[in-house]
């Protein structure tokens, strides 16, 4: 089974393209469209029925470095790969992240003091997290590990799923509480589960000392998960084998007529992963003589087949199918607000992001600003994991019924997406009525 070798050189791939996913700061404070209510299961809006359009959001993370610093332009004017610089300014371990989502129909309706509300969506995600001794081994070979142990194995996980949710808020006095579950469908997944792997190179004779514990498995309900007998039946699929639940904890205090503070607790679940499931596990000590990883991965006049060969033999996954749970990334928001007059509204935030025993947190600034009925516009400042240079806008457009709104809490990547390791983009649009 050659379906793990595939997988980590997917990885290497997924590297070198820096395709990551991070949270959205802006939508949390666009309290003047439904979308807002996913950040926080208890904020509501002024209108108590609406009916959103299909909408889509997208969004990358890099904690370590940007398109820029992987690719480089040498004296002839040819755009090279510089590994050698990006190895610098690794850290030990980086987080590699990104997301996809389609809100395919949404609609809440309720009174004044209370709304319930229906959302159904696609939603993608891919993980990976490696140590800058993985690239350094890959690039430069073993020399620079002579003598010592250090940890390769990277983490990662890219799945699919459908999300049936189904929310109730209530406005008591000064406080308003809601709350979402929400009715997950595996369509696909490939993840790692135990991940260990050390490797050591021998001062003496060269020797290559692996030593694994590294399990990688997968899902998905188009038939198989095999690459040499997939088949695509795929169907959409409310529910499927591959189910799950999550769930979404809000609440609102207003301390005054100009302050609101806010806080919740998004998605807390995960996925159950039983149809047509494969698990791939490398486990035990190998050792192996004269062997220099970098030339199985760099040399040209290495063939493909002979590489693949090499590292199947020498990671020797064993194949079972057993099912398995992943949780979602679970995130905490936190956040306050100061009505400064009846246009400006100034905000604060705090969050926090745990996936796959990581945390990842940030705190974004705000200041909104309504103009008349049909405009609300906004600007956001936020700090997240190792980049500070995220500055965002948001506006939401209000004609009758019809609602448009568009975001992003990093600009500056609109205009240099080659130099950014953070951005994001959300587009929807919402019919609301009083």
């Amino acid at each position: 089974m050659r379906k793990p070798i595939y997988i980590l050189y997917a990885f290497c791939f997924l590297l070198s393209s820096n395709l990551v996913t991070a949270q959205e700061m802006g939508l949390h404070f666009m309290t003047d469209i439904f979308q807002a209510n996913k950040t926080n299961p208890a904020f509501m809006t002024e209108q108590r029925i609406v009916y959103t359009l299909p909408g889509f959001a997208f969004n990358f993370h890099h904690t370590a470095s940007s398109y820029n610093d992987l690719i480089r332009t040498d004296a002839n004017g040819q755009n090279i790969l510089d590994l050698d610089g990006v190895i610098g300014k690794l850290k030990n371990h980086n987080i590699v992240r990104l997301g996809f989502d389609m809100e395919l129909a949404n609609t809440t309706f309720g009174t004044k003091i209370w709304r319930g509300s229906v959302t159904h969506a696609l939603r993608s995600r891919v993980f990976a997290a490696y140590p800058k001794s993985l690239v350094d081994l890959g690039w430069n070979g073993n020399e620079s590990f002579i003598g010592r142990s250090v940890n390769i194995a990277p983490e990662f996980q890219a799945m699919a799923y459908s999300e049936l949710g189904l929310g109730f808020a209530m406005k008591l006095p000064k406080i308003t509480v809601g709350g979402r579950v929400k009715i997950l469908s595996g369509i696909f997944d490939i993840s790692t589960g135990y991940a260990e792997a050390a490797v050591r190179t021998d001062e003496e004779f060269y020797q290559l000392h692996l030593s694994t514990f590294y399990s990688i498995n997968s899902s998905s309900i188009a038939g198989s998960t095999s690459f040499d007998n997939f088949e695509p039946e795929f169907a959409m699929r409310v529910l499927s084998r591959n189910w799950g639940l999550a769930f979404d904890l809000g609440a609102t205090m207003e301390l005054s007529d100009k302050v609101t503070v806010a806080a919740s607790l998004i998605d807390l679940g995960g996925i159950n992963w039983n149809a047509n499931v494969t698990n791939q596990t490398s486990q035990g000590a190998y050792t192996y003589e004269g062997l220099n990883i970098a030339n199985i991965l760099r040399d040209d006049e290495l063939e493909v087949e002979q590489s693949l060969d090499t590292l199947e033999q020498i990671f020797d996954f064993q194949e079972s199918n057993n099912g398995y749970f992943t949780p979602l990334p679970g995130k905490m928001y936190v956040s306050t607000t100061y009505e400064i007059n009846k246009v400006f509204t100034a905000g604060g935030m705090l969050y926090v992001e745990q996936f796959r025993q990581r945390t990842l947190g940030g705190f974004g600034l705000n200041m909104t600003a309504r103009v008349g009925k049909i405009l609300t516009a906004g600007m956001t400042y936020s700090v997240f994991s190792r980049t500070y240079d995220n500055l965002g806008l948001n506006a939401a457009v209000k004609l009758g019924p019809f609602q448009m709104f568009v975001l992003t809490d990093n600009i500056i990547a609109m205009v240099r997406p080659f130099d950014s390791r953070n951005t994001n983009l959300r587009f929807g649009m919402n019919l609301a009525f009083k």
